[in-house]
């Protein structure tokens, strides 16, 4: 049976709500080594990977920061940069 892309986010706005990254069908490593692949045959293929480019960076930096074995929803935790409070928000911050 499919899910529905409205079921999806709902379920991943749970997980990052209630804090709960503990599926290990979609672990950050594996998203990570499948990313990596499809960003490169977009590039290898002409196309524009740019969102590609950003999520996998998002999902890097969060498998850096320790979180490989937990799922996608954990990306939110090391997404958004603080800004000082005199600079404008950066692609990723969360307005003020």
């Amino acid at each position: 049976m499919a899910c529905s892309p409205v079921t999806i986010f709902d379920d991943l706005a749970d997980r990052v709500e209630y804090g709960r990254h503990d599926d290990p069908t979609s672990a950050l490593d594996s998203v990570l080594a499948s990313l990596t692949h499809l960003a490169s045959a977009s590039r290898d293929r002409g196309l524009d990977s740019s969102a590609l480019d950003e999520l996998l960076r998002w999902v890097r930096d969060a498998a850096q920061t320790g979180y490989g074995k937990d799922e996608i929803s954990r990306i939110v935790d090391t997404m958004w940069r603080p800004q000082p409070d005199h600079a404008e928000p950066a692609m990723g911050t969360l307005p003020r």
